[in-house]
């Protein structure tokens, strides 16, 4: 496992990579830079804020617990939520309601229908107005779960 605390240089280049998700640091703060289990991961007050995905800065489940993070919403239904905490990609019948503006291929949050609370980040696979047509298959990939080993890390 890799750690390094990120200079206030650093600090000021990943808020403005984060300030699209509507966060940021301030100089000062002690966040870390992490590396385990192919993970790449910024840490704040002992957990990951922000993980990267194919050389794009994502926001966690804990971030989005802080923090709207203006990321567009899927909701599903509860019978789906124990398949997608633990792992699985959302399917069209599971979607009860979602953003119709949702771009394909933009990260985008799972939460379950009743309590909103955030199920897994994913990325849409069709745009909202296709996920509107579609009827069965599959929507959302789960790229990020409650439970997962980005969940789970602690510093």
């Amino acid at each position: 496992m890799k750690i390094k605390r990120l200079s206030n240089k650093e600090l000021r280049t990943l808020s403005r990579l984060i300030l699209d998700y509507g966060m940021g640091f301030k100089k000062g703060d002690e966040v870390y830079s992490v590396e385990f289990n192919s993970v790449r991961g910024v840490v704040f007050e002992k957990k990951i804020l922000f993980f990267y995905y194919n050389d794009e800065i994502v926001p966690s489940l804990h971030a989005i617990m802080l923090n709207s993070c203006n990321l567009k919403n899927v909701f599903v239904d509860m019978g789906a939520v124990r398949f997608v905490v633990n792992g699985a990609d959302i399917m069209r019948p599971g979607i009860k309601d979602f953003d119709t503006g949702i771009v394909k291929d933009e990260f985008v949050v799972v939460r379950d229908i009743n309590n909103k609370k955030p199920l897994c980040i994913g990325i849409s696979l069709y745009s909202g107005v296709e996920i509107g047509n579609l009827t069965k298959g599959r929507v959302i990939k789960n790229i990020h779960h409650v439970g997962d080993k980005i969940w789970n890390f602690r510093l």
